[in-house]
């Protein structure tokens, strides 16, 4: 899933014919969580989430599973660095707007929002 929001990101900047804090300043704000989710695909994938406790966090997917992925939070995963970049820094922050929230709902909203802007 993160593999595929990374690929898409890469065919609109080429499309757009931008660096990456030019894709960074047309998303950020129009699709949140966007660029958090490419950020974060950088780690190892069974770091960044965690199943939730029953009723914590509530998702609009049905996987016939009790529990829901959520995302960590930055502070509980001690491998992560800030980055020092200004692009970097966008998706870091945009990353903090995606904590605690259910991957599915999250992933679905900004794979969806970043289509609608090719």
């Amino acid at each position: 899933m993160l593999h595929h929001m990374y690929r898409l990101s890469e065919l609109c900047r080429r499309r757009w014919q931008v660096t990456r804090s030019g894709l960074n300043a047309k998303v950020v704000d129009v699709v949140p969580g966007a660029l958090g989710a490419i950020w974060i695909r950088i780690y190892d994938t069974h770091q960044i989430a965690e199943v939730a406790n029953i009723g914590d966090v509530v998702t609009d997917f049905y996987t016939e599973l009790y529990g829901v992925l959520a995302w960590k939070p930055v502070d509980a995963m001690t491998f992560v660095n800030k980055p020092s970049e200004a692009w970097g820094i966008a998706r870091y922050n945009d990353y903090r707007d995606l904590e605690k929230k259910p991957v599915l709902d999250t992933m679905r909203r900004a794979f969806d929002g970043l289509a609608t802007l090719l």
